[in-house]
């Protein structure tokens, strides 16, 4: 995920993030949920990296996170985990509507949420249109004389 976030009440939150760039960008970020959400619910392996992971950092939160996100893998229940799909966007442009994403991105977005929420029972999924204020920035050369 793109973020982890600790919450003292409620589920922790898994969030996935994307920019908004059409069907190719959505679609990844639908199928990308999908895949590291039925990870972390049933790869030893990859639950004991996001252990080290979270051990190596500096969070404030390091040791609340660690009690949550258990150490053996029969212990970690999609149920105290929401799933956050957002989706970025220019914020000085209207909003992208969720009626009026590409076909195929709908039923990736259909077949993630009925697989998270209906076979890994994860407490919530939802989808966020998230604003954001776009930079543009090109780097400068100077002109140095060829050897």
């Amino acid at each position: 995920c793109d973020i982890l976030e600790f919450k003292e009440t409620g589920p922790m939150e898994i969030i996935h993030v994307k920019k908004h760039g059409g069907s190719n960008a959505l679609n990844y970020l639908f199928s990308q949920a999908r895949f590291y959400c039925d990870a972390f619910l049933r790869d030893e392996i990859f639950l004991a990296e996001i252990r080290n992971h979270i051990q190596k950092s500096e969070c404030a939160f390091k040791d609340q996170m660690l009690e949550h996100v258990k150490e053996k893998q029969s212990e970690v229940y999609g149920n105290e985990y929401s799933v956050g799909l957002w989706v970025l966007y220019d914020g000085k442009k209207e909003p992208p509507s969720k009626l009026k994403l590409p076909l195929m991105a709908k039923y990736e977005l259909k077949i993630a949420y009925e697989q998270l929420r209906n076979v890994f029972k994860y407490a919530e999924v939802y989808l966020s249109m998230v604003p954001v204020n776009m930079t543009n920035y090109t780097k400068s050369f100077k002109n140095t004389p060829a050897r």
